[in-house]
């Protein structure tokens, strides 16, 4: 076997061995992608419900401060029959 043959066989094993490895990098990465993908979905679902969750709490807010002004007007209310 001549140099050159030699040369070109291990050229050939690099590229195959090269090959191969990008290939699984490939694979692996494409997982990587599907799973972040997942991820940005579950967050998607979380945003939401957190989006609705601030959405009652405001109600809720709204609530108190309406029932807390309406108190105040009945002591005052009753404070001016009182004196």
């Amino acid at each position: 076997m001549t140099n050159e043959e030699l040369f070109n066989d291990l050229k050939q094993f690099i590229e195959a061995t090269v090959s191969q490895h990008v290939s699984g990098v490939e694979r692996r990465l494409d997982g990587v992608d599907r799973r972040i993908e997942g991820v940005e979905r579950r967050l998607d679902g979380v945003e939401r419900r957190f989006d609705i969750t601030d959405e009652k709490l405001d109600e809720i807010q709204n609530a108190i401060a309406d029932n807390v002004q309406d108190h105040e007007r009945r002591i005052q209310r009753l404070e001016h029959r009182a004196v």
